[in-house]
């Protein structure tokens, strides 16, 4: 199915496409990339200094949502926007490194997770596989859930919001140019507004659904896309360009350098690296500091790999810790980051590099049916080992008698004894009639000692039940 488009008010810029309408290729947005994926990496790996490195995921949302509307933008000034092959080449940039990964982290994980950890392996598997882990992963995030740094696909979360967004965005461009097309920059800013609004609304309710929601970072990734409609008109003064680009590092490297897992992220703490991006992608620069810097050899090469660097780094760090069975050193946080730029530059270039381009030996139909088969085994695979408790049988039986042991519990953890503190739990009246939990000899004799508290109290409620008995 091909969606033509007629021309938009305001194409994408000419500075950003070819002659045939192609976007062209800029060196200082792989560089961009770069300084993106290096924070994050670091930050990870618990290197000192990067207590913000988190924000380059953020620096992503801009770059994407730039090259995307730049893409799609041109392709409708031509008349020629095909949704077809939009997803297709969605397809070629992701799939083939995301399942690849998925693939490693399951074999690692079977050999590696226990049951309980594995069924949660299994459902964020399944969540990746649909591109959905960022629901996922903010549904499970509670006082009892698993840590977040014992979950190997945890930062899929990023790429099931950029997806979600790119199931809808066109078709959001094609209503606009429809029906209001010399309104698109106004909607989309208006768009923008207000999603932020409801990212800062959220992040005082809910700082999880703020983090993986699209809802609530969607304006990241249309602060970008307005940048491809030419919103505010480009600098051409070599000066105000460096300027510029420079202003964007610099507030790129407040964040990076100045927040903490303690800064109350996203909402408006997340426009200082989003501004930063959007200032370096807005000004063009080649000839600055900044520009210089961002289109060297090094940092467009470290571009180039970022997205299998993302990829892999993650859960090469997350089973590292599983086999060490504790936090990784300096040491072994920085061998783990060099591991990692060693293995995502051969997956560049063995594993991305091969179904990119019209020169991909994988035609189109072809990679539609592979991809929708490699989704449907993925999830298969995912529920069978989530619905079995992530299959306890594949340990050897001494392993899972020790390992069921740690899931045994008491009557006096579960209720009626151990009862949530809201409206179900014990009343007053209950307790003044003794209609309680019984700990001790059974008698009908008033109680002399109750024993009231949280899940520590129901870990103690046996020894303090044998002595009273």
């Amino acid at each position: 199915m091909n969606l033509i488009l007629g021309r938009p008010a305001s194409p994408a810029s000419v500075h950003e496409l070819g002659g045939q309408g192609q976007l062209a290729y800029r060196r200082d947005i792989d560089g961009l990339r770069a300084l993106a994926i290096i924070p994050v990496v670091l930050y990870h790996a618990g290197i000192p200094g990067f207590g913000g490195g988190f924000v380059g995921v953020d620096v992503f949302f801009v770059i994407s949502g730039f090259l995307m509307a730049s893409l799609i933008s041109g392709e409708i000034a031509r008349g020629d926007f095909s949704l077809v092959r939009f997803y297709e080449r969605r397809i070629r940039r992701i799939f083939p490194t995301l399942f690849a990964v998925l693939a490693a982290s399951s074999v690692a994980a079977w050999f590696l997770l226990m049951p309980a950890e594995f069924a949660y392996f299994a459902r964020s598997l399944k969540a990746a596989a649909l591109f959905t882990s960022n629901i996922q992963f903010e549904k499970e995030s509670s006082y009892f859930d698993i840590g977040a740094q014992m979950k190997p696909l945890l930062h899929t979360w990023s790429l099931a919001v950029e997806e979600q967004f790119y199931i809808l965005f066109p078709l959001l461009l094609a209503t606009i140019n429809r029906y209001a097309r010399r309104r698109m920059v106004p909607i989309l800013i208006g768009l923008s507004i207000a999603s932020l609004a409801a990212s800062t609304w959220m992040l005082f309710r809910s700082q999880v659904a703020a983090f993986y929601l699209l809802q609530f970072r969607a304006w990241e990734l249309l602060l970008g896309a307005l940048l491809a409609f030419d919103a505010i008109p480009a600098p051409t003064k070599l000066v105000v360009r460096a300027g510029v680009a420079s202003g964007g590092v610099l507030l790129i490297a407040v964040a990076v350098f100045g927040f903490s897992d303690h800064t109350l992220f996203p909402g408006p703490a997340a426009l200082l690296p989003c501004l930063g991006a959007a200032l370096i992608i807005y000004a063009r620069d080649d000839l600055g500091p900044a520009g210089r810097i961002l289109r060297s050899r090094a940092m467009v090469f470290v571009g180039l790999i970022s997205y299998s660097l993302y990829l892999w780094h993650w859960p090469i760090l997350v089973f590292s810790r599983e086999m060490v069975g504790r936090e990784l050193s300096l040491l072994h946080g920085s061998l783990i980051v060099l591991t990692s730029l060693a293995i995502a530059t051969f997956s560049w270039r063995f594993i991305e590099q091969p179904f990119r381009g019209r020169g991909s030996f994988v035609k189109r139909w072809p990679l539609f049916a592979g991809a929708a088969t490699i989704m449907v085994i993925t999830v298969v695979a995912g529920d069978y080992v989530a619905h079995h408790g992530g299959v306890p049988g594949r340990l050897p039986a001494d392993v899972q008698k020790v390992y069921a042991s740690t899931y045994d519990e008491s009557r006096f953890g579960v209720p009626p004894c151990f009862a949530d503190a809201d409206t179900t739990g014990p009343s007053v009246a209950d307790i003044r009639a003794a209609r309680l939990c019984p700990l001790g000899v059974a008698s009908s004799n008033n109680p002399t000692f109750l024993v009231w508290g949280d899940s520590h109290s129901g870990a103690m409620a046996p020894a303090i039940d044998a002595a009273a008995t």
